[in-house]
């Protein structure tokens, strides 16, 4: 449209109001009003607005998982130099839990039930998760080991409670363990030996009585297994699976730090 054209339309519609002043105002009030209408159903629900976000944050992460990595921590740092936001973070976060589990009680979970599931999850993830630590821990062993007697320092209780725990369940593995301790008060060769392959390589029987050995039992048990070392560490005996033999606990201990000639003998 040329200007001229432009113009004499404005000048149309100039005397077309004048004309007819009621007509404009309300064609006007009625745009307006669809104007109103179009902009709140472009407005998106309180969930509309949270399910966009999490997949913008998600996309975000997915294109550059170590910048998001750095953000993270960074937000970490700074909330641990600002103990006064954390807490204030951590009652709005408890103040918003409490108010949704009011509104959804039909969906709140027992104690019980609330267990079972972090169970589910934890078997579900574990190995993950091992690897996950293993290789952080791996990668930051001073902080990891700073971390960790700070924990014992602040939980004495339950830092016992989760080692008699680990002792209970793993009895083979500090067996092992004291053995070296003891082994390297005595003499420098130490190998870490697997007690598990030494009763596999020896097919199960004591070497002193020829009886079969329980690989299981506990040390309650006279049978139960045991590995004695055929040249006591006391006479210059070596630490190592080459000098070790598997015995019962009962011959082992009736044995001593005598060599096994002299057992046969009696």
């Amino acid at each position: 449209m040329s200007p001229e054209e432009r113009a004499r339309a404005r000048e149309r519609m100039r005397l077309h109001h004048q004309e007819h002043p009621d007509y404009y105002h309300v064609e006007q009030r009625r745009a307006r009003a669809e104007r109103r209408e179009e902009r709140r159903a472009s407005f998106m629900s309180p969930e509309e607005r949270r399910a966009k976000a999490a997949v913008h944050q998600r996309q975000r992460r997915l294109a550059d998982p170590q910048r998001e990595r750095e953000i993270d921590e960074g937000y970490r740092r700074r909330l641990k130099d600002d103990p006064e936001r954390l807490a204030r973070i951590r009652a709005q976060k408890a103040e918003y839990n409490r108010r949704y589990w009011s509104t959804h009680s039909h969906k709140a979970l027992t104690p019980e039930q609330r267990e079972a599931r972090r169970r589910r999850y934890y078997q579900i993830t574990k190995e993950r998760d091992r690897d996950k630590k293993k290789a952080w821990r791996e990668a930051h062993s001073v902080e990891a080991a700073e971390k960790a007697r700070l924990w014992r320092e602040a939980n004495p209780e339950r830092f016992k409670a989760a080692r008699d725990r680990w002792r209970q369940e793993n009895w083979q593995k500090v067996l092992e363990s004291n053995g070296r301790r003891r082994a390297a008060m005595r003499t420098p060769e130490i190998e870490r030996v697997d007690r598990m392959a030494i009763f596999k390589r020896d097919q199960g029987l004591c070497y002193l009585c020829g009886g079969p050995v329980k690989p299981d039992a506990r040390r309650t048990d006279p049978e139960s297994l045991s590995v004695d070392h055929v040249i006591p560490l006391s006479k210059g005996g070596s630490h190592s699976e080459a000098n070790l033999r598997v015995t019962h606990i009962r011959c082992n201990l009736r044995k001593g730090v005598r060599l096994a000639p002299a057992v046969a003998r009696g």
